[in-house]
């Protein structure tokens, strides 16, 4: 399967184990979960929808810019190569070299979004590779540890709880000013865990701001997995963000 069909593929997945997870129930025996519901489906996609918003400012500032200075280039190329084969020449070579940084910034947003060997690899090995991206961007030294009997699990699961590690292991790295953050995903049974921890300046949840879609798209993206995720966090001491979701589907 390339690439592109996956990331066609891979909302629809997620929407399908969506609807398993949040089926109306038979008449009579609806109540207050289905409002809850709801709720936790328009914040969702309010955090998709910040989330594509991030997308397009990402492709107009760096693709959409590479692409124009590349277009340009080849069009003095073709305007100087009969009459100044030497400008010409650079002109090419600085076309293709914008093109060649366009295709690269393509691939990091794929990357970001969905990268492959969540599909091809699994889960675990995501999570390996989103810690090895991220120490190769410097920051805090990161830690990733697994103690798992699972092999892959259902894609809607796995899609989940690589977006909720990407969105904590962000903020930690950007906001927590630790000098280290660790990633621990372990197996309890039929439960799976995913905690982030750092040692950094930490913060009051209670306190965020509404709006800010990282932390609402993280408990939604659990909730409707049947999961929770708790932050434990205190000024000085550093933050815990806990995943807990069935492994059952």
């Amino acid at each position: 399967m390339t690439d592109s069909k996956r990331t066609k593929r891979q909302p629809l997945d997620e929407i399908e184990g969506l609807r398993q997870r949040t089926a109306t129930p038979p008449v009579g025996e609806q109540g207050p979960a289905e409002s809850q519901t709801e709720q936790a489906l328009r914040h969702l996609l309010e955090s998709a929808d910040h989330e594509r918003e991030l997308i397009a400012y990402d492709i107009h500032d760096g693709i959409a810019q590479q692409v124009a200075a590349a277009i340009m280039q080849l069009q003095s190329y073709e305007h100087l190569r009969r009459t100044a084969p030497g400008k010409a020449k650079v002109a090419f070579r600085a076309g293709l070299e914008m093109l060649r940084l366009a295709q690269g910034e393509i691939r990091r947003l794929i990357s970001g979004l969905r990268p492959p060997v969540l599909d091809d690899s699994g889960l675990v090995a995501a999570l390996v590779h989103l810690v090895q991206n991220r120490r190769a961007g410097g920051g805090p030294r990161l830690e990733f540890h697994s103690d798992v009997a699972f092999n892959r699990l259902p894609p809607p699961l796995e899609n989940a709880v690589y977006r909720i590690a990407q969105e904590t292991v962000t903020n930690a790295c950007k906001h927590s000013r630790s000098d280290r953050v660790r990633v621990m995903l372990t197996q309890e049974e039929e439960q799976l865990r995913l905690e982030v921890r750092d040692w950094g300046i930490g913060f009051d949840p209670a306190a965020v701001p509404a709006g800010h879609f990282g932390l609402e798209g993280v408990r939604e993206r659990a909730r409707l997995l049947g999961g929770k995720v708790t932050i434990h966090s205190q000024a000085g001491q550093g933050t815990t963000v806990t995943l807990t979701v069935p492994l059952a589907t």
